[in-house]
């Protein structure tokens, strides 16, 4: 397993990647039947996992892994014209985002790519909308919120 980002996600949660080998049997048939066209077997995964490195298993840190590594296997050009895959950098700023301001009493987020390879995440409850857009560096981010 590789250091993905050296810096805490939040006080005990660090970000890590690793590159999954190729499963065997049902497995490599269940991966193949959901993969997208030109993916990878050997694609990364993220994990999210607390400072002494034991797996987060929150219902909202799982919920944000598997969004994020659904977002990550996307391919070139997955919107059918030219869109980018998402970046390492915005997915892991995706994640910074949800956990500096959302708790598992929150309501996640919703998790969508861009076509630049950035993320946006949006949460819409009762007449309330909270759209933040990431670009694929994961440097500049654009929020809207509505009432």
């Amino acid at each position: 397993m590789t250091l993905l980002q050296d810096s805490p996600i939040a006080a005990t949660i660090a970000l890590r990647q690793t590159v999954l080998q190729q499963p065997s049997d049902a497995l490599a048939a269940k991966d193949f039947y959901f993969s997208s066209p030109g993916e990878s077997p050997g694609r990364q995964r993220v994990f999210l996992i607390t400072s002494d490195g034991s797996p987060l298993v929150t219902p909202t840190a799982r919920y944000v892994e598997s969004e994020i590594n659904a977002l990550l296997r996307l391919s070139e050009a997955w919107d059918g014209m030219r869109a980018h895959p998402v970046t390492q950098e915005a997915a892991s700023a995706a994640i910074r985002m949800v956990f500096a301001i959302a708790n598992d009493q929150s309501l996640p987020p919703q998790f969508f790519p861009l076509p630049d390879g950035g993320v946006q995440l949006e949460w819409h409850v009762a007449r309330h909308d909270l759209e933040i857009e990431i670009d694929a560096a994961g440097n500049d981010h654009h929020i809207l919120a509505t009432d």
